[in-house]
């Protein structure tokens, strides 16, 4: 995984790589987690919250909106991609909620944004 950001609003991580998927994880009370328990492939499963499927290249970077349930990603496929982190609304294969590319593949193109972040704007 390359980047991670803690939703506020929701007790999930996220996770996103080189395999073009974004994926989220439940995140246990330290007590009720052993780490170096024996049965670690059942840990996943009970961790593992869903995936979210649209960029065609690697996501490089994600970022949740501190007050709205929202990620943003970043792909090297030039996507600012939109996600819903609602939990009942976390499936496997989830899509994105809209997007915006910031570039069309041309030899003039700009290079990819590499970030995404929220902006606070005055109300």
């Amino acid at each position: 995984s390359y980047s991670h950001k803690v939703a506020d609003q929701e007790p999930l991580l996220f996770s996103g790589g080189l395999d073009r998927t974004i994926r989220a994880w439940r995140l246990p009370a330290a007590q009720d987690f052993a780490a170096y328990g024996t049965n670690l492939t059942m840990q996943t499963r009970i961790l593992r919250a869903g995936t979210f499927v649209g960029h065609t290249d690697t996501v490089w970077c994600l970022h949740a909106h501190p007050h709205m349930p929202c990620l943003a990603s970043a792909s090297a496929d030039g996507i600012i991609g939109l996600w819903s982190t609602r939990f009942d609304e976390i499936k496997q294969g989830a899509s994105m909620q809209a997007s915006l590319r910031l570039r069309d593949g041309g030899p003039a193109s700009p290079d990819p944004a590499a970030c995404a972040a929220w902006v606070p704007t005055e109300a």
